[in-house]
């Protein structure tokens, strides 16, 4: 079955002055006005949300899923290594499939040969362990490549002949003329090249290729490209280019089918590729009792272990039809003309101040559809030019519901130069605790990361729009909250309204009228936690059903109860300590937790859907602190100087015994949201003591709290993430009430509500706290 796919002009007579600047200024955007009946009929998905992540995995259509579909429930495929009608129709289909792709990059079966792999990262995987790597190859790679090429020196012969290069070294070494014509040098060397780098979007000059690919004194140059950021939005015809071996994975060029790619290669270099393992389908003959075999003849199937993926790779003509229907200049020009606007609205990004807002990792400021992908990376700074945690960004973004990646893209080369980290900087990084896809985004005042935006052949103007809006709303006019001066009203009539505490680290609150303290906090207060398989501590970011868990602590009968909203429970004697000890991390911090036995851990497993969950008990071994989390002479949001912190013990915590937060505040953060999605009270923010009476956000100005006979140190402001956004009474989240804090809670890239304290103890116990105190 054949899918043709067709997309109408629905240019409108009606738009902004701003678009119709910019369709004057580039009028190859659009496909010719087919843009939004593109968006409108193929991506439905889309209406409420900003998808700028195609670097990542760009979108499939919607067209390209119902001819998928189709063809799955039209024909009937069987396994290629079978004789039968139905796996010799499939065996045939993958044949035009190879012979289609070739064709899509300007090349067919006589010059080059597919190996379909599970992505990018497994060809270039091939390419390492079959390298015919003598004591003096090389193994040259440009400095800004993925990890997955960086990772093949590992496979090399030696440290000595495996370094990272530059452009100019590149373009020094290959335009000399240090050539060797004789046939006889037996020494292969590999250097590797990313068509375009994933983090900055900066194209190679591929037409050096040709340069490179030749036979020199210290021996023949092979050219590995990894085209997987590039061939999504660029035409490629390797019958220009012909780099020696190609890599790409298909959903990063139209969303569908995942798990499934591509190693390309000129079929004359199938033969210095020394393959040994042999799977299933890759030999013609082998032996069981004694060592013997022999591979096929046919290069594609000697490198395609077992059965490739067949159901995909009949999916990807699909893919293909889009992209061809499209025309891949087309998208270039579509995707460039988009780039472009983007990095010109970012450069005018200014503070009232003057001061710039936005850093851009670029080249140059004129781009050429040659050597500008559709990838802007960037980070932002704040009217006094510091720099803003690109996480920041990020969590803000994923609020609106605007779809970004952070980090630094598993590139470190590009990372390293355009941060200006050095190696030592990026050890010592490591070494304080910071690693790939953390929550640590500035360390030492220099950022570790970068917000990506890119595009793909779906994004629109108006996605950019809304980006650039989303930008100035959330940081450049950001409304100020005024933290110099007290709230009047300051602690007149205050009281403690309700303890919380949670026995369960991340299950729902017990609320008590009174309670005994001790020297971690509330007794029993983040005694246990749930961790996965890997001794990771699960939160309602990861579970959000962990929410309406209700805990609670019975006294008199000396149990936890662990009950669901249908009824069930589970209870545990407070007594019993379970005799496995395992290894978790909480914050940051390695602990040891007791392991409950599997009949304990099966109530969270079934009720949770995932059955490696484990129900942990903190061990008397573990020893963490609270006072190590913040800095001595910290400031409070009032600029109120606290107190050197004292260094109590904590249990499960994050970062202190107890959190404080005021009923005031709340209601004030109430009053403040456009839309309230669910019921919403201090519980929600995982406080042990509120606060009644006084004014909102008192507890900003606050040094110290005495609860009855009790004092409290107030340690700094409670940094908030998602987990705020989670409705405790169903588990469904939002993008509230976190929104509306961001808009008047931000300081130093943080947003804070409530404040972290600490128990000084007067005495010897018991230490106790009522409600009413």
């Amino acid at each position: 079955m054949t899918c043709f796919f067709f997309w109408m002009d629905s240019s409108r007579t009606e738009m902004s002055t701003e678009k119709t600047t910019f369709l004057q200024t580039y009028p190859r955007y659009g496909y010719d006005g087919k843009i939004d009946h593109l968006r409108e009929t193929n991506f439905t998905r889309l209406k409420e949300t900003i998808y700028l992540d195609h670097a990542g995995s760009t979108l499939y259509t919607e067209d390209q899923m119902r001819c998928v579909t189709n063809d799955y429930l039209s024909n009937t495929y069987g396994n290629p290594h079978s004789l039968n009608p139905s796996s010799s129709y499939t065996a045939t289909k993958i044949q035009e499939v190879r012979n289609e792709i070739l064709s899509f990059f300007g090349t067919s079966s006589k010059h080059h040969t597919i190996i379909f792999t599970s992505g990018a990262t497994a060809s270039l995987k091939i390419i390492g362990e079959c390298f015919p790597w003598k004591p003096t190859s090389q193994f040259l790679y440009l400095e800004e490549n993925h990890n997955s090429v960086i990772g093949i020196r590992e496979l090399a012969p030696s440290e000595e002949q495996s370094r990272s290069i530059t452009l100019d070294e590149i373009k020094k070494k290959f335009e000399s003329e240090d050539l060797d014509h004789r046939d006889g040098s037996d020494v292969e060397n590999l250097i590797a090249i990313p068509a375009e780098n994933n983090f900055s979007g900066e194209k190679f000059p591929l037409h050096l290729l040709p340069k490179m690919r030749t036979r020199r004194k210290d021996g023949q140059w092979n050219v590995l490209l990894d085209g997987a950021a590039y061939v999504a939005t660029s035409p490629l015809n390797l019958g220009e280019i012909s780099p020696d071996f190609l890599t790409l994975s298909f959903y990063k060029m139209f969303g569908f089918p995942t798990g499934i790619g591509a190693l390309i290669l000129r079929n004359e270099k199938s033969k210095i590729l020394h393959k040994k393992y042999f799977g299933g389908g890759t030999v013609g003959m082998s032996l069981s009792k004694e060592r013997g075999h022999v591979f096929r003849n046919e290069i594609s199937m000697k490198f395609e272990d077992g059965t490739v993926s067949f159901l995909s790779i009949a999916a990807l003509r699909h893919g293909f039809q889009v992209l061809n229907g499209l025309g891949m200049k087309n998208i270039q020009t579509h995707t460039h003309s988009l780039t472009e606007y983007l990095i010109s609205k970012l450069k005018q990004l200014k503070y009232p101040n003057g001061q710039e807002a936005v850093v851009l990792y670029l080249n140059s400021s004129t781009f050429k559809l040659n050597e500008q992908g559709p990838i802007v990376a960037f980070n932002l700074k704040d009217s006094h030019g510091k720099y803003i945690g690109f996480n920041e960004v990020d969590q803000m973004a994923s609020l609106n519901n605007i779809h970004l990646r952070v980090g630094c893209f598993c590139n470190p080369g590009a990372c390293a130069r355009w941060l200006k980290l050095t190696s030592a900087e990026i050890r010592r990084n490591f070494e304080a605790g910071h690693v790939c896809w953390d929550s640590k985004d500035i360390m030492s005042g220099k950022p570790v990361g970068a917000v990506r935006v890119s595009l793909g052949f779906s994004s629109t103007f108006e996605d950019i729009e809304i980006f650039l809006k989303f930008l100035e709303s959330n940081f450049i006019q950001l409304e100020h909250f005024n933290l110099k001066t007290p709230p009047a009203g300051e602690q007149v009539g205050t009281f403690l309204e309700k303890i919380f505490l949670y026995p369960i680290k991340s299950l729902g609150k017990f609320q008590v009228e009174n309670w005994e303290i001790s020297s971690q906090g509330l007794m029993w207060d983040r005694e246990w936690a749930l961790i996965d398989s890997q001794g990771n501590y699960l939160n309602q970011k990861k579970f959000p059903m962990m929410a309406v868990l209700s805990p609670s602590i019975d006294i008199e009968r000396n149990v936890l109860r662990v009950e669901t909203p249908s009824g069930e429970f589970l209870e545990v004697d407070l007594d019993e300590i379970p005799s496995e000890t395992v290894g978790l991390q909480v914050c940051g911090d390695s602990c040891q937790g007791l392991r409950y036995s599997d009949d304990i851990n099966e109530f969270f497993g079934k009720f949770l859907g995932d059955f490696s969950i484990s129900l942990v008990r903190i061990s008397k071994s573990t020893s963490r602190n609270s006072g190590a989390r913040f800095r001595p002479g910290i400031k409070n949001l009032g600029n109120v100087a606290q107190p050197a912190p004292s260094n109590p013990s904590i249990r499960f915590s994050n970062e202190s015994q107890f959190l404080v937060l005021s009923s005031e505040s709340v209601s004030d953060l109430k009053s403040r949201m456009r839309i309230i999605p669910f019921p919403i009270d201090a519980s929600g923010f995982r406080p042990n003591f509120v606060i009644g009476g006084g004014s909102a956000y008192q507890e900003d100005f606050w040094r110290e709290i005495q609860i009855g006979r009790e004092k409290f140190p107030l340690m700094g402001p409670c940094n908030r993430c998602r987990m705020v956004c989670i409705d405790q009474s169903s588990g469904a989240e939002n993008s509230e009430p976190l929104l509306a804090l961001s808009k008047f809670r931000k300081s130093e890239g943080k947003i804070l509500f409530g404040m972290h304290a600490n128990h000084m103890p007067d005495g010897v116990g018991p230490w106790r706290v009522h409600v009413g105190d």
